[in-house]
């Protein structure tokens, strides 16, 4: 797997922030190549990135509510009706997030996320 791909290309995909989708079979190095890269480069922001990301879904009132509504708001439609839990011997239904759940907790993503951009 890695043959195929220089550590410069992946570098320069890393710090410019760029989206990459890597596809092959089970073992083949993916996960080794993206950990080796973010070793030659920033392993320290990921992790402080992963820490932001986790904070921000334990303090957001529904993550999955809040995101398809942000994103429809930014000009990506999103449907936002929720699945049924009933089924989920572990779950159970929820309440929609309000307006007001999605107010309060717009800035502290936007302020997040602006720190990692």
């Amino acid at each position: 797997m890695s043959a195929n791909i220089r550590e410069e290309k992946l570098d320069f995909w890393i710090k410019n922030n760029l989206n990459v989708l890597f596809i092959g079979k089970h073992g083949v190095g993916k996960t080794s190549m993206v950990k080796d890269a973010y070793d030659r480069n920033d392993w320290q922001g990921v992790l402080e990135a992963q820490d932001a990301v986790n904070l921000m879904v334990q303090k957001s009132p529904s993550p999955v509510d809040f995101l398809k509504t942000y994103a429809t708001e930014k000009g990506f439609p999103t449907p936002l009706h929720n699945r049924s839990q009933a089924s989920n011997p572990y779950m159970s239904d929820r309440a929609p997030m309000t307006r007001e759940e999605y107010d309060r907790f717009k800035p502290l993503f936007e302020e997040t996320i602006a720190r990692f951009s």
